[in-house]
């Protein structure tokens, strides 16, 4: 967690408020009241979200290079 940009933490934030906001949304469709003050939002911050998180994502991890000798593919046998 702590090698993660600022973006992307912010991004995750943003994307689980949205959905904390979508609850509601859901739950006035079921009573057929759809109260769109939560949907716009919620669709916004997941949308907003995605963008940091994917712009801000973490570079990727080098491989271990710990027991490269055991990793080793067997070479395949010679048809002679």
């Amino acid at each position: 967690m702590e090698d993660e940009p600022l973006g992307y933490r912010v991004g995750i934030f943003f994307i689980v408020i949205g959905f904390m906001a979508l609850i509601p949304f859901v739950a006035s469709e079921q009573l057929n009241q759809p109260d769109y003050r939560y949907f716009c939002p919620g669709i916004l911050l997941l949308v907003a979200g995605g963008v940091l998180m994917w712009r801000n994502r973490p570079p990727k991890r080098q491989e271990v290079q710990r027991f490269r000798i055991f990793k080793r593919k067997p070479k395949e046998k010679r048809k002679e």
